[in-house]
């Protein structure tokens, strides 16, 4: 129960709220929010929120006026990123989990940089994924002399329904 919280929130008069945790208590704030009189103001989250159980758990039907972000790219832009979501649907009935494509990512890299080493030993291997380039579903990966991202996109998205559907790529 939020009420006491959004109740402070409504006398503040925020432009916005951001919840930084996860659709279990998302969905939940998000309707309260608008059995509060608080539907004009925008929930805004990160990866935790960015799923279809949000919208079911806050039972709206149009525009929650919610965006969430995700590492990486829009899926839906690419080739690569539709037929992995095409081949997830198939295999498990369902729209891909919040990290599936960023942990299909992580696997495929670690293989290739396996492979290319032909060994297991851990050095070698983050040797080689420092110094290689990986073209995943989510995007490029190369790293820089500090092993940070040269680049990393972030994604947009809000809620149709129950759906999450991306806005931008950023």
């Amino acid at each position: 129960d939020f009420t006491a919280v959004l109740t402070n929130v409504r006398a503040s008069k925020a432009e916005a709220v951001f919840y930084g945790g996860y659709s279990a208590q998302g969905g939940p704030m998000l309707r309260q929010m608008r059995a509060l009189g608080l539907g004009s103001i925008p929930m805004l989250g990160g990866d935790g929120i960015c799923s279809s159980e949000t919208a079911a758990l806050a039972q709206l039907g149009t525009d929650p006026k919610a965006f969430c972000t995700r590492g990486g790219s829009m899926l839906e832009r690419s080739d690569q990123g539709q037929q992995f979501n095409a081949r997830y649907r198939a295999e498990y009935k369902r729209d891909p989990l919040t990290y599936a494509a960023a942990f299909y990512d992580g696997m495929h890299m670690l293989a290739a940089a396996i492979e290319s080493t032909q060994s297991t030993d851990t050095k070698k291997v983050v040797q080689a994924i420092a110094n290689g380039k990986y073209a995943g579903v989510t995007g490029e990966f190369s790293y820089d002399a500090k092993h940070d991202l040269k680049s990393s996109a972030v994604t947009v998205y809000t809620f149709k329904g129950k759906d999450v559907v991306p806005l931008k790529s950023l």
